[in-house]
């Protein structure tokens, strides 16, 4: 299930400001997500690296060596995808400092079990979030060709390894993982919306109707809002038996390519 494909995209071509959808408030909200990931997905790999010498299933070992390089990949393609933003004039600097402030907060105040209730909590957020977006494809349509690339690829991988954090954990006799999707949930939710609101404020477009019009659809649509398609498949992670594989993801995987 696992595979390997090193995105290579072209960041020096001319690539439209608003890519999705032609929506302020949609881009900047991803481009929010991204900006996160460099220092996220490094925080993910090292809190699996640190239990990976008490992995003894030898799928589970593999599932692991995959993950690191697929999360390592993420981080380069994310990074080259900031650095467009801060060409755009964007304050992507800025908030990948704030993002990284935070994990490091994060890291002092939890010990290595803790890091890795936080990042299962993410990995399950992460994988719903990628679902909704392939199960909707009509939300990565909408977006610039260059884009739709890079988050189909990037859902597809999330699917992918989304079984890995928790498989590591239960290795390790697993953790408080449900009060860590709390507190992680909440503290996600507070600094994306902090960042998004910081983008289009700096781009002068938090003040408008469109903003508003757009946020109450890409969130709170019935149809395929982020906000309302997620919340059921949060709270299966609640469930004391929960195993990101009891969602078969295979059928869904198989319509979609990373090239």
């Amino acid at each position: 299930m696992f595979s390997e494909h090193q995105l290579r995209l072209d960041w020096s071509q001319s690539l439209p400001k608003y890519y999705f959808d032609n929506s302020p408030f949609k881009t900047h909200l991803l481009n929010a997500l991204s900006i996160t990931f460099p220092h996220g997905e490094k925080f993910f790999i090292d809190s699996v690296k640190n239990y990976r010498d008490q992995v003894t299933d030898p799928h589970d070992l593999e599932a692991v060596t995959v993950f690191v390089k697929q999360e390592n990949w993420h981080r380069y393609v994310h990074q080259q995808y900031n650095t467009w933003l801060v060409a755009q004039g964007l304050p992507a600097e800025y908030l990948e400092e704030l993002a990284l402030k935070k994990l490091e907060w994060t890291k002092q105040k939890l010990g290595h079990r803790g890091w890795l209730c936080v990042t299962a909590s993410m990995e399950h957020v992460t994988a719903i979030f990628a679902e909704h977006m392939l199960t909707h494809s009509e939300l990565l349509d909408s977006m610039h060709p260059h884009f739709r690339q890079v988050w189909t690829w990037h859902s597809i991988e999330e699917i992918e390894h989304k079984a890995v954090a928790m498989n590591t954990l239960n290795a390790i006799g697993g953790g408080h993982r449900r009060r860590a999707m709390i507190l992680t949930t909440m503290n996600f939710m507070w600094d994306i919306a902090k960042s998004t609101i910081i983008l289009l404020r700096h781009d002068r477009q938090l003040y408008k109707w469109r903003t508003v019009a757009d946020a109450a659809s890409l969130l709170f649509s019935m149809k395929n809002g982020i906000v309302t398609g997620l919340i059921k498949p949060w709270f299966s992670f609640m469930k004391k038996d929960f195993h990101p594989n009891q969602h078969n993801s295979t059928p869904l995987l198989s319509q979609f390519s990373k090239a």
